[in-house]
């Protein structure tokens, strides 16, 4: 009976479990003496040929120099890695990191990816809900909130899994501890006397502010969704509106737009007709303008590539205008405060408690999935799934009342 083949570098540990080891040259060290240079590994298999296949894989990335051993490589090491070989990373998603990972690589970026353990991880998360880490603008705020704290494990969570995957760490710490908690603030939206005393006072603003408001508050747009519309998306004929893309700002490179969050924020929104009309008007001046710059017009050689909202000259408008105006504006006319992401609460939290059903909602505001707005808005579902049962006790009530009647009526 032949026996079971066996491959170099590859002990079986279990049926589906082996560890790999590869040598790779020598050290010198300080006597003068070398030491071989060994790295282990345990892989999951369904044999010990996928095992061997696994450690030939691994071999070419040591041999390569594209990447170090989990033995020898630090957090740090490994985020700079990380960026550099995730396909598909959004510069502003970079940019997020970034600012996050400042905070992780001064507790833990010196640290080798297996010598961080679940109480390292347990240990910084504390720490950043200590007094005084706060450095934003707001007044009387020293601590980062839960939601931000949340943020970093989340982070650190998604680095262990990609580096396990590619095989430089051999755990996550991060799944043996608990995620920071995080309570779902109830969004402050205008009451229904607030909002007409905001849309009364919307009606000095400009026609260009005036449409910049109205898409964002009636389609429930985000900002950069809003600031990154062209002509060509938007369909007078039908009433809707096409969200293909988004605006985004990044220093250095300036304003440019990208393709939106997620694959469900791709989508076609209808808009009412009163929003139609301003956007036409809005078209009509935009288009006098290009035609008295003549050449002298930044945007599009074509009218419909020319985005809607727009700077003086015709250049696309930074995102940020939007907050810059909407500031100015509750503050001249004396309205609580807002943001433009208020107006996308606003949409949300109309249509809910109007009696509008979660996925039609969540298709709306472009969300992936309805787990992400059943979340954020589950204190009007549960208002409004109150009121079903309110609209049933009714229906019976009727039914009830009804049978009676005609009971009546047929004893006669």
């Amino acid at each position: 009976m032949a026996g079971t083949k066996k491959y170099p570098g590859v002990e079986p540990s279990t049926a589906t479990t082996f560890k790999l080891t590869i040598t790779d040259g020598y050290t010198v060290l300080s006597d003068g003496t070398k030491k071989q240079n060994r790295y282990f590994k345990t892989v999951n298999a369904k044999s010990a040929k996928e095992a061997s296949d696994l450690r030939a894989q691994w071999i070419t990335e040591i041999k390569g120099g594209a990447i170090l051993t989990n033995n020898r490589m630090t957090l740090k090491q490994f985020y700079d890695y990380f960026k550099t070989h995730t396909e598909g990373l959004a510069p502003k998603s970079i940019e997020f990191y970034n600012g996050l990972f400042k905070r992780v690589d001064a507790a833990l970026g010196h640290k080798k990816l297996d010598d961080i353990t679940p109480n390292n991880i347990r240990a910084f998360i504390k720490n950043l809900a200590e007094d005084g880490l706060y450095s934003g603008t707001r007044k009387n705020k020293s601590k980062l909130s839960q939601s931000t704290i949340l943020k970093y494990h989340r982070m650190l969570n998604m680095l262990f899994n990609r580096a396990c995957k590619w095989g430089l760490a051999s755990f996550n710490p991060c799944e043996r501890t608990d995620a920071p908690k995080v309570y779902y603030r109830q969004k402050n939206v205008y009451t229904e006397d607030e909002l007409g005393k905001f849309l009364l006072c919307l009606e000095k603003e400009s026609i260009k502010h005036r449409a910049m408001a109205m898409i964002t508050l009636a389609t429930g747009c985000r900002r950069g969704e809003t600031m990154g519309l062209q002509w060509k998306h938007i369909n007078f004929e039908a009433g809707t509106i096409n969200i293909e893309q988004t605006a985004q700002y990044l220093s250095g490179k300036g304003v440019f737009t990208k393709e939106p969050k997620t694959q469900g924020s791709n989508r076609i929104v209808t808009m009412p007709e009163s929003i139609s009309t301003l956007l036409k008007s809005h078209k009509a001046n935009q288009n006098a303008k290009r035609l008295k710059f003549g050449d002298r017009w930044a945007g599009s050689e074509i009218a419909d590539d020319d985005f809607v909202f727009t700077t003086w000259e015709g250049k696309q408008a930074h995102p940020d205008s939007i907050n810059t105006w909407l500031k100015k504006f509750i503050t001249n006319n004396d309205l609580p405060p807002i943001t433009p992401k208020s107006f996308r609460h606003m949409a949300a939290t109309y249509l809910i408690t109007s009696g509008t059903d979660i996925r039609t909602v969540a298709g709306k505001l472009g969300h992936a999935n309805t787990n992400t707005t059943t979340i954020v808005y589950t204190h009007l579902l549960k208002s409004s799934e109150k009121e079903t049962a309110d609209k049933m006790e009714k229906f019976l009530q009727e039914a009830s009342k009804k049978a009676k009647e005609t009971q009546k009526e047929q004893a006669k």
